[in-house]
């Protein structure tokens, strides 16, 4: 990639979103993290038109990572998603696979590489 991937990134684990927040950035991104549901909407609205990428886990306070997601397709068309989800199931699992552009398992540890692939995926599709 050679621009800059200007990304918001939920994560309703502050320490486990500093981490992913290093692995986007690593991955070629400019990454605003938040923590909150109703604080990721409020950006999406007054900034989701300068994003490129949007990423989210599933549970977030206030409002869920799905529905954050879901507004940046109304706020940007273009915008890319990655839901990041920690379910085991296959049906939740498929369900996101047909919505939104990656999805990344936190069942297994999640390492740079597939960080990089997400973000060079959800660029392809």
């Amino acid at each position: 990639m050679e621009h800059t991937i200007r990304t918001l990134l939920l994560d309703g684990v502050p320490d486990e979103g500093e981490v992913l927040k290093l692995m986007l950035e690593r991955a070629g991104c400019e990454v605003v993290l938040l923590c909150d549901g109703r604080e990721g909407l409020a950006f999406l609205k007054e900034k989701g038109h300068l994003l490129n990428l949007v990423v989210a886990t599933e549970m977030l306070p206030q409002v869920s990572g799905k529905d954050i997601l879901e507004m940046a397709y109304v706020v940007n068309s273009s915008v890319r998603t990655i839901a990041i989800t920690s379910s085991p199931s296959s049906d939740i699992v498929s369900g996101l696979r047909e919505r939104f552009d990656y999805v990344l398992h936190k069942g297994e540890p999640i390492g740079l590489r597939q960080v990089q692939e997400a973000v060079s995926i959800a660029f392809i599709s």
